[in-house]
């Protein structure tokens, strides 16, 4: 018989890293053979490849790919199941959410949509479906715990909104990029970005690394700062006082474009409306003064480019006082407050040396246009003031919103985040029950607690692995889910989150479904089964179709997963047009973008309306008080946060450090995406070399503990038993762990999680957080008329806050308790 020989493009099963890479999927004889990297249209495409992507080819057939549906046998957490067939699942299932909207009302059933690491994340055919299902029922979403609170909150008090901007941005660097907070190269983004910051440098542009420890990306940069954790905004507010103290800034930068130069009423903390201070003057307007103290109005630019100061010449350092009321501009005011940020104040506050950060500050103004890289590590709550430290920094410098200069986000999208698939062709359906709403961990437990208050009763958890992702398994355990009548996931394999399910149902993995993505390098993909199902694996579409059947909303699913892929291209990329190339990759025209033309290019790259620019933040559309970037803000003046501020935390906290001495820093592996890759043997060879915890030597030394040995991680949250490494790059004062690795790898001891702090408590939020919150879900959905349920954050705080944790380090005795 005849060898059979097929390649598709499929999305990689770390969808997670934020590379979103695509890879073409070689088979043969109806198993694949291999896969690599796929080729994009364009002279210089941003899609590549890691050794995690060619390694998923062995996802499909790993030992422990669920194949078939399982029903729970044992107490939730044992992992006990026994096979059933796909009808009795879907029948028990559906008669128990029936049931709880009965009872409850169909808001008691909640989907997970926490999409971080499932192939095609929030613009995937599964996400749409979750939100049609929720629709058509009336049912609740999780709010998916975002990890990027920290960048999302930071970036919005300065700008108004939450900004993408592209990978691409490294190629128009000037001389220098800071990399702030987090080890991309080759580590967390090991595809294009990695390409894109080695090519960079390779140009001859300066890479600088700021960071808590030292690390690949600190090994390839030219120049490491080490920096305490937690401590990045003292650092940046130092960076502040050298700018403004030598003159550094750039004032025609500041002038244009940001509120600098508005007037600040020093007793309210407001900013000062034109029509307090001069007559006939509108209450939507702001003022500004000249050297000589001559008051001006400033237009509101209501959405609209800036129109500038009229005659009026503005002094940025100005102070006027009226009616016994003195006003200053919001630079008088910054510089002021950074007068306590002396480098020699920063060097107590972060370890990093004072002339070192005066090199680095007069290095990144002389080096502009340059970039600053806000990574991972600044993308938790905690971070929010020193994200804006940061952003305070570059809007002195001038280096935002600029050719070659700006601010790159982690986990930043491409323009078609702005411009792509209209997804709400899939996820309205024609006549929803009702608009949904999305609940936060808090809201659960709340109704848990008063039974006068909406109940959350059956969870369906469509995506994700929140018991491995997500800190503080006992909240689960203990508090969540002995309250839900009944808990499913689907999954392709038996995850930490799987093991709790009361029903686990096997799902298809990227290689054997249907999917069409807008994202990736501002393309469109076609993705297609490399194989069949393996086992009784189903598509999400199946899945969803199956249980909509049995609990009355059919009609609003009777499509096949590939119809649903036709829909998304005809209807929701409907007008939109891809750029056609010739042989040489030399772009030459247009055609439009089709669902039949998309299936036979595999990939169209989408043309691009000039108003979507590659860097969002060179967009004059600021949904600020003032309208312009601010690094004052008025609103958080009310919580003593009027700037950008050294935050404190638990990990800078000398009095818990007396008893936790170590800050517990949770990592993520190179050789694993989150949860991801865990079963794929070669990866899991090679990461095991490190399963335990890392001590500097000089911290070993203090408490007896030699290299190799059983030690105890203990907080006041439990206790966790593991082996010692002794690591030179692990700074005095850290004790650094993997969170990857499920708990099968912790027997009867805690696992990282369990010692991590829950943030979905009133006690752990910031002050910045909940002032702020109103105001962001004001602009989301009254302003941008985005629906509850689909805005990016439904509450003030979160699960997610990693590195904010305390613990020590201890021998065990020989009677094996800790000595």
């Amino acid at each position: 018989m005849a060898s059979t020989e097929k390649v598709t493009y499929n999305l990689c099963q770390g969808w997670g890293c934020h590379e979103h890479c695509l890879v073409e999927t070689h088979v043969k004889d109806g198993k694949i053979d291999r896969v690599q990297k796929c080729l994009f249209p364009g002279k210089r495409p941003a899609n590549d490849i890691c050794m995690k992507g060619i390694l998923s080819a062995k996802i499909p057939y790993a030992k422990d790919r669920i194949l078939h549906p399982l029903k729970r046998v044992g107490e939730r957490g044992e992992g006990k199941f026994e096979e059933i067939s796909w009808d009795q699942a879907l029948d028990e299932i559906s008669a128990k959410i029936k049931e709880s909207a009965e009872k409850y009302g169909p808001r008691s059933i909640m989907l997970n949509q926490f999409w971080c690491g499932y192939p095609g994340d929030w613009k995937s055919t599964q996400n749409d479906l979750i939100y049609r299902f929720a629709f058509a029922y009336d049912a609740s979403i999780l709010e998916y715990q975002a990890v990027d609170y920290g960048l999302t909150f930071g970036t919005a008090v300065v700008n108004g909104l939450f900004t993408v901007n592209s990978r691409r941005l490294p190629d128009d660097t000037g001389k220098e990029i800071i990399i702030w907070g987090g080890n991309p190269l080759g580590f967390t983004r090991p595809a294009a970005s990695t390409h894109f910051l080695l090519d960079a440098q390779e140009r001859g542009v300066k890479i600088v690394h700021i960071s808590n420890l030292f690390d690949v990306t600190s090994a390839r940069a030219d120049q490491w700062v080490p920096v305490k954790s937690g401590t990045d905004a003292a650092l940046a507010l130092g960076m502040c006082n050298v700018l403004l103290e030598e003159g550094l800034y750039n004032a025609d930068f500041l002038l244009e474009k940001t509120s600098a130069a508005y007037l600040v009423n020093t007793e309210t903390g407001a900013y000062a409306r034109a029509a307090s201070l001069i007559e006939g003057a509108s209450e939507n307007d702001f003022a500004a003064a000249d050297e000589q103290g001559k008051l001006g109005v400033v237009p509101h630019p209501m959405g609209q480019p800036f129109a500038g100061y009229g005659d009026l010449k503005p002094d940025l350092f100005a102070s006027v006082e009226v009616n016994g009321v003195v006003y200053k501009t919001t630079m008088l005011l910054l510089k002021e407050f950074c007068q306590q940020w002396t480098p020699e104040k920063q060097e107590a506050a972060t370890g990093v040396p004072a002339e070192t950060c005066r090199q680095v500050a007069r290095e990144y103004v002389a080096n502009s246009p340059a970039i600053i890289y806000l990574y991972y590590g600044l993308r938790y709550p905690n971070a929010v003031q020193s994200n804006r430290a940061i952003l305070t920094l570059a809007l002195l410098a001038g280096n935002v919103g600029k050719k070659g200069g700006t601010i790159m986000l982690a986990g930043q999208g491409e323009q078609t985040t702005m411009f792509g698939m209209d997804q709400n062709v899939v996820r309205m359906p024609p006549n929803p029950r009702g608009m949904s709403e999305r609940v936060t961990i808090e809201t659960i437990l709340e109704g848990f607690e008063d039974p006068t208050k909406q109940q959350h009763k059956v969870w369906l958890n469509c995506m994700g692995n929140p018991l491995l992702n997500w800190p503080n398994k006992d909240l689960w355990r203990r508090r969540i889910l002995p309250n839900l009548d009944l808990f499913v996931s689907w999954e392709i394999r038996m995850t930490d989150t799987a093991r709790y399910a009361d029903y686990v149902l096997p799902e298809t993995t990227t290689f054997e479904r249907y999917e069409t993505v807008c994202d990736t390098d501002n393309c469109v993909m076609y993705c297609e089964p490399a194989i069949e199902p393996l086992g009784e694996a189903k598509s999400g579409t199946w899945i969803f179709n199956e249980i909509a059947k049995r609990i009355g909303i059919e009609d609003d699913f009777s499509l096949s997963a590939e119809e649903w892929q036709q829909v998304r291209i005809d209807e929701g990329m409907k007008g939109k047009n891809a750029i056609v190339f010739d042989d040489e990759q030399n772009a030459i025209g247009s055609e439009p973008i089709t669902f039949d033309k998309l299936k036979e290019k595999k990939v169209m790259r989408v043309e691009m309306p000039p108003y979507i620019p590659e860097d969002g933040l060179s967009m004059d559309m600021h949904t600020t008080t003032t309208g312009r970037f601010e690094f004052y803000s008025e609103l958080l003046y009310n919580v003593g946060r009027p700037f950008g501020d050294l935050e404190p935390m638990e990990m800078l906290d000398e009095k818990k450090r007396e008893e936790y001495p170590l800050q517990f820093y949770v990592g993520r592996h190179k050789y694993f995406m989150q949860g991801q890759f865990t079963n794929i043997e070669e990866n899991h060879l090679l990461a095991s070399k490190q399963f335990g915890v890392a001590l500097n030597p000089i911290e070993a030394e203090k408490r007896g503990l030699v290299d190799g040995e059983l030690v105890d991680v203990v907080n006041e949250c439990g206790t966790m038993r593991v082996p010692l490494q002794l690591r030179d790059d692990i700074p005095v004062g850290m004790a650094h762990t993997w969170y990857s690795f499920d708990e099968k790898h912790y027997p009867g001891t805690c696992c990282p999680q369990d010692l991590m702090h829950a943030e979905n408590t009133p006690e752990r939020e910031t002050a910045v957080m909940r002032a702020y919150y109103p105001s962001y879900a004001y602009i989301n959905i009254e302003v941008l008329k985005t629906p509850q349920v689909m805005t990016h954050v439904a509450g003030p705080y979160t699960p997610e806050g990693l590195w904010d944790q305390l613990c020590d380090v201890r021998k065990i005795s020989n009677e094996g308790e800790v000595a």
